[in-house]
Order: structure tokens, then sequence, then C-alpha cells
């Protein structure tokens, strides 16, 4: 598998890419400074929104729940997917998920090349997967604002450094434009809808 130049590389689309939520848990949260965390994590719920208007592939990961300064995933990303939540891949440990067999496993078996990532921390859990998927021959495109680290310096040195090996670093906003195309789509109206009611939750 090859992935596709970022210059040359089209936007994603519904039907071509998979969305990784990693180690988007409380503990891990409390130490992020780089953006506020409801932030981050209505931006974690707009993905989950996405993903169920369009039957888009997710899949979750956590590293260590049992640990007290982990923590489990936030409740309220718990809810939208609760069958694919239960089926999260688990860590012991490893800090980069895409060394992790069971991941790999999950992320093959949809079938599609394209991934997005959002998580906490940045500089560990989303800058060394979205690394290790690109040299495995991914094309990725991380959510900026749906991440989250120790500090701006530490998002900034991430982001700059992940560009500079040419994956894609966008925001939000930005995805969900590619994803809806059409703000009167049947789709859009949907996904307007479910995000609203997700994000009042939160």
């Amino acid at each position: 598998m090859e992935n596709t130049p970022l210059t040359k590389r089209r936007p994603f689309t519904p039907d071509d890419v998979v969305i990784l939520m990693v180690d988007y848990q409380s503990g891990i949260a409390k130490f992020a400074q780089s953006q506020p965390i409801k932030e981050v994590i209505d931006n974690a719920l707009k993905l989950l929104a996405l993903a169920k208007v369009y039957d888009i592939p997710v899949i979750f990961t956590s590293s260590e729940e049992a640990l007290e300064r982990k923590g489990k995933i936030f409740n309220v990303l718990q809810t939208p997917l609760p069958d694919v939540y239960a089926h999260r891949v688990k860590r012991t440990g490893v800090i980069d998920a895409m060394t992790d067999p069971d991941f790999r496993k999950q992320i093959n078996q949809t079938g599609r090349q394209n991934l997005v990532i959002g998580g906490i921390s940045t500089e560990e859990c989303v800058s060394l997967p979205a690394i290790s998927a690109q040299l495995a021959g991914y094309n990725v495109s991380v959510i900026a604002d749906a991440c989250a680290s120790y500090s701006s310096l530490t998002d900034n040195i991430q982001f700059s450094r992940l560009l500079a090996r040419q994956i894609d670093v966008t925001t939000i906003r930005q995805f969900i434009a590619d994803m809806l195309g059409d703000w009167s789509s049947e789709q859009a109206q949907a996904y307007q809808q479910l995000s609203t009611q997700l994000l009042a939750t939160n």
C-alpha cells in the first residue's frame, strides 16, 4: 500500500475514510493545557455525529484505563456509538496505537486507506500513530482542534512536524465541509440536528 502525496491528494469523502479516536481519557485530559478540553471534546463529538450520519467506521482506543492518572474515555464520547465503544482497543501501555495488533486489525478490516485522527495528547497519542500509519501507506489527516497536549508550544511543534512529513493537519470545520459538501443536503441537515443534540450533552 502506498500513500498519495499531500499536494496531489483529493479531499477525503465519507465513503473512503476511517475515524480514529485515540485516548480521549479523563485522566490524560487533566494535563492538557493547549486548548480548552470542552472544545476538544465538542469537536470529537462532531466527528462522531458525522460517523453516525454517514456510517463512517470509527475505532476507539485507550491506554491503561485502569490507572487513575489515565482514566476511561469520557462518558459523553461513549454514548453516541456504544457498540463501537464496547469494541475499543484497550492498550496495556503501548504508546503508538499503530503498533498494537488489534488496532491495526480493526483498521485493516475496514478496507479503507484514509485515516482521520483526533486524540489526547497530540505529541504522543496522535503524532506517533499518524506517522506510523503514513509509513504503512495510509493517507492521514489530523484534526488539530480535536487534539490537545501539555502546551500550545507542544501542539505547534507537533503539527509542524506532521506537516513537514506531508501529513495533513486540518480543523473540524474544514473536515465537516469536506464530508458534507452541501449544507442543503439531507445528510447535512441530519448532521446539524445530531451534532446539536450531542453537544448539548457535554
